[in-house]
């Protein structure tokens, strides 16, 4: 089924994958005001040390979209008829 998935439309970007990583770092840093004053937050990692991993991420998510946009393209199409003897 991946073989129906045009390698440009999973393809992630730099951007996407900055992005990605800004939006965890302030949801992480919003998340670890609400700690308990005795709890250290949780370092973050650079971006240059997880952006692999980011990427990876981002490809599957784009991936099973594309996977989920294209059965529905052939249910779109099929005519599936039921018969009861």
């Amino acid at each position: 089924m991946l073989a129906n998935i045009e390698p440009a439309k999973v393809a992630v970007t730099d951007a996407e994958v900055k992005k990605f990583y800004d939006d965890a770092v302030t949801a992480q840093k919003e998340a670890d005001k609400k700690l308990p004053k005795d709890q250290k937050p949780q370092p973050i990692p650079a971006l240059k040390d997880i952006s692999e991993q980011i990427k990876q991420q981002l490809t599957l998510q784009k991936q099973q979209a594309e996977v989920v946009a294209f059965v529905a393209a052939l249910r779109a199409k099929a005519s599936i008829e039921t018969t009861l003897n």
